[in-house]
């Protein structure tokens, strides 16, 4: 009975020491969620759609593009293509100066595109250029508009599984080919299907047509490449039209006796390379290109 009394006494006193000491408890500190957006960049094709979200906030949330022209979004993030570039998605969670801004890049696509767009073609030769293409529904398929049937002649190799271009040249020059994607937009009375064109979504095949592969065109061909070669040796580029690709005419006057000779018989005049062979002038391929038919 003793024992008893002594250890509720002890007990007692311990329980009145914790109570006047008063001996701190460990808190544990909760965290408020913060907002999260579950894409900070995201890759579309055009028409495609795709919807953001935002997740750990009970606030509302008011949704805005950098770009109306590139992407829309709708009031529940719902995001939709419309044009090839890039733009930000903002979500705006909570309102005034307190509110946190939630950002979504967003690149948008063609669903159009080729390995190669810019594709050499040599005389009697043939090339092919393969369009790839992305989301295409079995409503749809592919056409083109060939700037110079004169000079390549173009076709769909119905042979292939693919989407396939044949390319033969018939002339040396340059020409483009626009190729979109077409869909049907009706019938006509015999119930064939009428086909429109997505304008906004296209892909240029830029061709370019050489006698041969030597890297040289002759001033006799040199005028089916947008120039015109005078008596004087001055080569004169044309104004822009749709054969040529080139800009405002600029006119050259080559003097071989004054201009750098960087090898035998050939000379480079403010950065124009041609060479002299037989009294006849030639003009280099890739220093054309890079200085004017690809720009």
């Amino acid at each position: 009975m003793k024992l008893i009394k002594q250890f509720f006494t002890a007990f007692f006193i311990c329980f009145l020491l914790i109570a006047v000491i008063d001996i701190p408890v460990p808190s544990v500190t909760v965290q408020a969620a913060s907002a999260k957006i579950n894409k900070t960049k995201k890759v579309l094709y055009i028409n495609d759609t795709y919807t953001l979200k935002v997740t750990g906030t009970t606030q509302k949330v008011v949704w805005k593009s950098s770009n109306k022209k590139i992407a829309t979004v709708s009031k529940t993030g719902k995001v939709t293509a419309k044009n090839i570039g890039t733009c930000t998605i903002t979500a705006i969670v909570g309102a005034g100066e307190n509110s946190e801004k939630l950002k979504c890049k967003i690149t948008v696509k063609s669903r159009l595109s080729c390995d190669n767009t810019v594709i050499r073609c040599y005389a009697d030769e043939y090339e092919i250029a393969r369009i790839n293409t992305k989301n295409l529904s079995e409503s749809e398929t592919l056409s083109f508009v060939n700037s110079s049937n004169s000079i390549v002649s173009a076709e769909w190799d119905s042979e292939s599984d693919y989407h396939d271009i044949i390319l033969v040249p018939d002339k040396f020059g340059i020409c483009k080919i626009k190729i979109n994607i077409a869909y049907i937009s009706d019938y006509d009375f015999f119930s064939e299907p009428i086909y429109d064109f997505d304008e906004k979504d296209s892909l240029f095949l830029t061709v370019i047509s050489y006698p041969d592969r030597s890297g040289w065109i002759s001033e006799a061909n040199i005028e089916d490449y947008g120039f015109t070669f005078l008596k004087n040796a001055a080569l004169l580029m044309r104004d822009s039209d749709s054969s040529s690709l080139t800009g405002s005419s600029i006119s050259f006057s080559l003097d071989p006796e004054n201009d750098e000779q960087i090898e035998k018989n050939t000379y480079i005049h403010n950065e124009l390379i041609y060479k002299i062979k037989n009294k006849k002038y030639y003009f280099n391929t890739e220093n054309l290109e890079q200085l004017f038919l690809l720009q």
